[in-house]
């Protein structure tokens, strides 16, 4: 029993109690890397816009977009192309259950829609689909649609930014797989022909499955229970770092077995042994590299605050290949040479050693020689990056998505596919009209906003102003029609006058006058009447004497009389009418008086209604020309128009209180220029909203350009600072392990310099030989880990045997490093065979990160042994430079 109690078995059973625990408390890695895409450690943005999109309503909640683009390449889309466009679409909203489809817009969907979704030359359509991300993945609903839109004749493409993403992290695990597998895959074929063996491959293979599997049940639960910065971009040079760390500690595990192991026989005591040199060679270096990337976990960079897994893995894998490397020399010690017995024999000499001669010989040469290969490095690099998505993982190939983004930015303008959204939330209804004039001014404001293409909000809904809606155009309507009154005023004068002119004409008075004559004329004739009719009675009277003779007189006289009294009569009425008519002429003629007189008063106050009406016209020609002409007012048949109800659905949250503006910039969302822009807009809206009734709204910002700005804010302020944070700590830990400052100090100079001149050298080549453009920020990121990982393979190994300043001796020293370069040649290797494979990889992120990190690699073979050994000479035996002798003076 005692036997299984040795520090071999119970090392193996250890590891293997955890390996096992480690994969039963494994979760699920694709929630966690599906989620955590973002580039920055911030989430309160995100957080944001989900809660905002919560308030829009307008079945907009837990939707996502996609964009499906309709271009015909060569011309204009015809006729026929536009009906089979709306032919398509209109199956995708009658089978809008199958595809998830919460909203479809399209350009027939309206107006505004009709100017924001057909680009202007015509060659290009679009349509906006909300999916209902509960019940859906993107990525299956976009195969779905673009098998549904595809019309002959035309490119069809389904894009979104979230769907690039997901695209891109499908790539980007696809290649992390590919990568990894084909690094294990050539460290197992080196290890084998380094040690011409088949154990010690398979071993590395075990401690490397061993401390990935670990890392990965150790990291994601830090992530899902403490919420420890992580973004999917990293996994890769994670993964790379990992293999390598735990491949070149294998191999100097197996070396100094099998050069401890010819001259001790025992065991377990050669595998005590070989697990302390392992401490002592690679503890303090690796150690101070784990404690530096410990302290970036607090970067506002995921990327680089994902570091911490690297210090993960450098502890399990210090952890894991003694330990374990322990029980398996003690169990197997000499099978582990199988199927050889002997190894490879080492050459007498090697470049480390040619080198180290060469510098101890002539540490002035050596030095200018060690220039003169880092020079074009520094000559060349630049502070430029390339900030080429939100997700580091370009692709060197468009995906679908990706080519549908390329036709919109080519057709509707660069900045188009990725606009900066700026949300106004208020306590009031945003659709009154103060809210609206700010809204408004606001809007024109952006406009004018230097690198801004355009701005749409709800009270421009297509990015131009709408002239009814403004009060210049107003002012013009209400001028024409006091033109049309002025007018009319001026007609009705006329007619005024007119009438007055008949009126004196007609001159009542005279004939009044006259009717007066006539009937004082009839008046005597009534009374010549009378009297006729008197005698004709006395005469129509009988007498005795006369009766025979007159009887026929009388008769006639009697006739005589009757039509004398019908006369009378006659006459009667007509004196009653004419006094009637006197008296009804005499009033109409008061009342002519009155009514001419009310006409001149009219008269008068008609001309100064149509001074007025001029003077009015006047002011509100003026008032148009001035600031005022610019206002927006919405009238109320315009407030009730299908124009703005769109705008209104479309711009604003189904309450009022939230709305949004839409900003398309001039140039792409990561460049420069566009930071810039956004700054001043963002100085924009500040100044804006300054004393006016949206003075305390809530303003939130959302876009790709929104998003980068911290990783540009992040590298040019804080970069240096966390670089000289971790290059701090990684010296202090180099000065307690080497016991010399100066020592120290030469080595993270030479570390400073490599990075340098190997960026350098790579930027040329990207930019000047290549053309491909700046190289990613992130690459030197990843590219300073690695390279920093090899300097400290390579340097620290060779000086921590001892204090060469206190003790030196050239022979030792070159002994020495002719000793460390026969190591080195194994784990350039080793590197280069995880690193090279990133040279194939389909993200330029990582392309760059394995150009940069294999020029390091090789000037840093090149430059140690030439460089160091004379700089260590120099610092014990400073360089005597003579002086040029003087010349004796002549005596006087």
């Amino acid at each position: 029993m005692k036997k299984f109690l040795k520090p071999k078995f119970l090392w193996f059973a250890f590891w293997v109690v955890a390996i096992f625990t480690g994969i039963t408390l494994l979760p699920n890695l694709q929630p966690i890397i599906a989620t955590h895409q973002n580039t920055t450690k911030s989430q309160v943005n995100q957080q944001q816009l989900t809660k905002l999109q919560s308030h829009w309503g307008r079945g907009q909640l837990h939707t996502q977009q996609l964009t499906i683009v309709f271009n015909n390449s060569r011309t204009n889309l015809s006729p026929a192309q536009k009906t089979k466009i709306e032919q398509t679409l209109h199956k995708l909203k009658h089978n809008a259950d199958y595809y998830r489809l919460r909203q479809l817009r399209t350009a027939n969907t309206s107006s505004n829609d009709r100017q924001l979704l057909t680009s202007q030359d015509g060659s290009t359509q679009l349509a906006v689909a909300s999916i209902d991300a509960r019940q859906s993945e993107l990525s299956v609903v976009a195969k779905q649609l673009q098998t549904a839109t595809k019309i002959d004749g035309l490119k069809v493409a389904v894009t979104s930014p979230a769907l690039i993403t997901q695209q891109h992290q499908a790539v980007q695990n696809h290649q992390t797989k590919q990568v990894l597998l084909i690094g294990a895959i050539l460290t197992f074929i080196l290890m084998g022909l380094l040690f011409k063996s088949l154990l010690i491959p398979l071993i590395n293979l075990l401690f490397q499955s061993i401390v990935l599997i670990g890392t990965a049940s150790l990291a994601t639960n830090l992530i899902k229970l403490r919420n420890w910065p992580f973004t999917s971009s990293s996994l890769l040079p994670i993964g790379s770092l990992g293999l390598i760390v735990t491949t070149i500690l294998t191999w100097s595990l197996m070396r100094d077995y099998l050069a401890i192991g010819d001259s001790i026989k025992n065991p377990d005591q050669v595998a005590k042994l070989t697990a302390k040199r392992q401490y002592q060679r690679w503890g303090w270096g690796l150690g101070g590299l784990a404690i530096a990337l410990i302290s970036l976990s607090w970067t506002p960079l995921l990327a680089t605050a994902s570091t911490w897994l690297i210090a993960i893995i450098i502890g399990l894998a210090l952890a894991v290949v003694p330990t374990l490397g322990l029980a398996f020399i003690a169990l197997l010690d000499d099978s582990l040479r199988w199927p050889s017995t002997t190894a490879w024999r080492q050459r007498p000499k090697n470049l480390w050693g040619q080198f180290s001669k060469f510098s101890l010989w002539q540490p002035g040469l050596a030095l200018l020689l060690g220039l003169a290969l880092l020079i074009p490095g520094f000559s060349q690099g630049r502070g430029h990056f390339s900030y080429a998505n939100l997700n580091p993982t370009i692709l060197t190939a468009p995906t679908t998505a990706e080519t549908g983004n390329q036709l919109i930015s080519a057709h509707f303008g660069i900045g188009a596919t990725t606009p900066v959204t700026i949300y106004l939330q208020a306590k009031t209804n945003l659709t009154q009209q103060n809210q609206l004039q700010t809204l408004d001014q606001l809007t024109t404001k952006l406009q004018q906003v230097p690198g801004v293409a355009s701005a749409v909000s709800v009270t421009q809904p297509a990015g131009q102003k709408i002239t009814q809606y403004y009060v210049g155009s107003q002012l013009t309507t209400v001028q024409a029609s006091l033109a049309g009154n002025r007018q009319a005023l001026v007609a009705l004068e006329k007619t005024l006058k007119g009438n007055q002119t008949t009126i004196t004409k007609a001159d009542l008075a005279a004939q009044i006058q006259q009717l007066k004559t006539v009937q004082k004329q009839l008046e005597q004739l009534d009374l010549d009447n009378q009297q006729l009719s008197l005698q004709l009675t006395s005469l129509s009277q009988p007498t005795t004497e006369r009766a025979t003779q007159l009887n026929q007189l009388a008769t006639n006289l009697a006739a005589a009389e009757t039509l004398a009294t019908q006369i009378q009569a006659q006459m009667g009425t007509i004196l009653t009418t004419q006094a009637d008519l006197v008296t009804k002429t005499t009033v109409a003629n008061n009342e002519l008086h009155k009514i001419h007189q009310s006409l001149g008063q009219s008269e008068a106050i008609l001309k100064k209604v149509t001074t007025a009406v001029g003077h009015t016209t006047q002011y509100l020609t003026g008032l148009q020309a001035s600031q005022v002409g610019q206002s927006f007012y919405l009238p109320t048949d315009a407030a009730k128009s299908a124009v703005y109800q769109n705008s209104v659905a479309t711009n604003t949250s189904a309450d009022g209180k939230l709305t949004q503006l839409v900003v398309t910039l001039k140039q792409p969302a990561t460049s420069a220029a566009s930071q810039r822009t956004l700054r001043q807009v963002k100085q924009t809206v500040h100044a804006s909203l300054l004393a006016t009734p949206l003075a305390t709204a809530q303003v939130t910002y959302s876009g790709q350009t929104v998003q980068t700005t911290p990783v540009r804010h992040a590298l040019t302020q804080q970069a240096w600072q966390w670089a000289a944070l971790a290059g701090g700590l990684v010296a202090l830990i180099l000065w307690l392990s080497l016991r010399s400052l100066l020592l120290s100090g030469y080595l993270m100079i030479g570390l400073v310099a490599i990075i340098t001149s190997s960026w350098g050298l790579a930027q040329f080549g990207y930019t000047k030989l290549a053309h491909f453009g700046n190289l990613p920020w992130l690459a030197l990121v990843w590219s300073i880990i690695l390279i920093t990982v090899h300097w400290l393979s390579i340097s620290y190994p060779t000086l921590i045997q001892k204090n060469w300043l206190r003790s030196f001796d050239a022979k030792q020293l070159q002994q020495q490093f002719y000793h460390c370069g026969r190591g080195t040649g194994a784990i350039t290797m080793i590197e280069l065979a995880l690193v090279g494979p990133m040279l194939i990889s389909p993200t330029t992120v990582m392309q760059a990160t394995g150009l940069v990190t294999i020029l390091g690699i090789i000037l840093s073979n090149l430059l140690l042994p030439l460089v160091l050994p004379g700089l260590i000479k120099w610092t014990i035996t400073p360089p005597k430079f003579k002086q040029p002798s003087k010349k004796p003076t002549a005596k006087a």
